[in-house]
Order: C-alpha cells, then sequence, then structure tokens
C-alpha cells in the first residue's frame, strides 16, 4: 500500500513538473515576474557568495598589528572586543562619524557591506539583510541591522536612518 502511495505521489509530482514546464504560467505579467524574481535570486546569491568569501578573508586590523603567532598570548590586547550597541542613540551617534554613506559606490549593495564591515572594525556586531520593500514587494535590497536588547532595528546605510523594525521572538 505504502509503494502505491509513492508510485502515485512520484507520478504527480512528475505531471506538475511537466505542465509547469509546457504550459508555464497563465498569463505574460506572471512570467515576467518569474523572470525576474529569477535575475533577483541569482544576483543576492552572487552578493551572498561575495559576502562569504569576504568573511573569510577578513583579517583584523588589530591582528595585523600584533606580531605575536600566539591567539591566545596573555600579553596582546584581545583582538576582538566585539559587542552590541546598546542603545539607538549609540547607532546614530557612531553613524554620525562613520563616512560610508559620503563614499560613492556605483553598487547600491556595497553601501550596506562597508558599513557592517566598519562596524566590525570599530567592535560593533551588525549584520547585513535583504529587506523587501514595504512599497514595492518585488524590490529588494541590502540593509544593515542591529539588535538592541529585544528590539531589531534597521539601518539604511545610504541614508544613515535607523528605525525600530520588531521585536525578537
Amino acid at each position: 500500500m505504502t509503494k502505491a502511495l509513492l508510485v502515485i505521489a512520484i507520478l504527480l509530482f512528475a505531471g506538475l513538473l511537466v505542465y509547469l514546464r509546457f504550459a508555464g504560467p497563465s498569463c505574460p505579467d506572471q512570467s515576467l515576474l518569474i523572470t525576474s524574481l529569477n535575475a533577483t535570486i541569482r544576483e543576492q546569491e552572487a552578493t551572498i557568495a561575495s559576502l562569504q568569501h569576504q568573511l573569510e578573508n577578513y583579517q583584523c586590523p588589530r591582528c595585523e598589528e600584533c606580531s605575536c603567532p600566539e591567539p591566545s598570548c596573555p600579553d596582546c590586547p584581545p583582538c576582538h572586543d566585539i559587542k552590541y550597541f546598546a542603545t539607538p542613540e549609540e547607532v546614530k551617534k557612531w553613524l554620525g562619524s562613520n563616512d560610508v554613506d559620503r563614499r560613492n559606490y556605483s553598487d547600491p549593495s556595497r553601501y550596506a557591506i562597508e558599513l557592517q564591515r566598519d562596524a566590525l572594525a570599530d567592535g560593533y556586531v551588525m549584520s547585513v539583510v535583504i529587506y523587501q520593500e514595504k512599497t514595492c514587494p518585488h524590490r529588494e535590497r541590502l540593509m544593515c541591522e542591529v539588535i538592541i536588547g529585544q528590539r531589531v532595528f534597521l539601518i539604511d546605510p545610504i541614508n544613515d536612518t535607523v528605525e525600530f523594525y520588531r521585536y525578537l521572538p
């Protein structure tokens, strides 16, 4: 009985694949949307791969200054004093001293990546997230995110705005 159900499920799935392959979406707008979403997915995958590569090859400036070969040497200062921002005001103050928003990048995603890199260099935890625009659900872009207590804040890396996004679950 179980084998028969498995065969039926496989046949239904195969039929669905054949239908989608040959019949395709029922309207041209769906086809354009699917093509656009596939392109966006490929772009985001490339961005994620780039970020993973950068993370794997990241060298802390403070580690480069230390000539000690032993990573846990008691005579060397700790390499990473990583901390969370304490308040939204601290984030805004830090953003005011940071110049990422005044740099010129051809790729808008670069602002978020550079802001995250600068935060890490200054010892702060900051994430880069793919954010879907509320007004245009088909448009996504990279934003930065920080956690303060039980709250998550989004940072627009191009104009340095900080806004409450949601509470942690």
